[in-house]
């Protein structure tokens, strides 16, 4: 595996988990057999990546959208490095590498017009100082962000969230208050 510029690294260690780094792969169940056999001292982590996984992989690398090259994305994160199909189509499975766009300062300037025309296809991007996780939010179903800056500190931005809470909480509170009101006042009139 080989990385195609110095800055690759730092965007793919905020994607690929370390174990898979760590992961030898294998096209067979023989191949596979030669190396974790219990005849050996040694524990490997390892995996078979099928010839129909390769196919689908390959049917899976897609040049970079024209409507996300607009937004300032450069590039997606299968495109950061090159290494042997079998070691593609892993991290591919394992990490979508294929479905993670990598933007510029241009990405960040226009956060909220990216997360909007991403919010259905997309749950993760990167640019240069942060990484962007959207989601939808349990209670309102509504677009929601997390925020990992380069010091890997998280902001939150529950979009409307809040406001909605708050609404509803209001609301709730208003009608309690006129049962409360309502039960008040037939009590009154009860004992009077």
């Amino acid at each position: 595996m080989s990385l195609v510029s110095d800055n690759a690294a730092v965007y793919l260690e905020n994607i690929i988990a370390r174990r898979d780094l760590l992961m030898f792969i294998f096209c067979c169940k023989e191949d596979e057999l030669l190396l974790t056999d219990k005849r050996h001292p040694w524990k490997i982590n390892s995996c078979i990546i099928s010839n129909d996984e390769i196919a689908r992989f390959k049917t899976q690398q897609k040049a970079l959208p024209t409507h996300l090259s607009s937004l300032g994305f450069t590039c997606l994160a299968s495109d950061l490095y090159t290494a042997p199909d079998p070691v593609k189509a892993y991290l591919n499975s394992v990490a979508s590498l294929h479905k993670i766009p990598i933007g510029t300062q241009t990405t960040e300037n226009c956060l909220d017009k990216v997360c909007e025309t991403l919010k259905n296809s997309h749950r993760l991007f990167l640019t240069n100082s942060l990484r962007v996780i959207l989601y939808h939010c349990f209670f309102n179903f509504k677009l929601s962000l997390k925020l990992f800056n380069e010091n890997n500190v998280t902001a939150i931005v529950l979009r409307g969230f809040f406001q909605s809470i708050l609404s509803d909480i209001i609301c709730a509170l208003d009608y309690n208050l006129y049962l409360l009101l309502d039960i008040s006042y037939n009590l009154f009139l009860n004992f009077m």
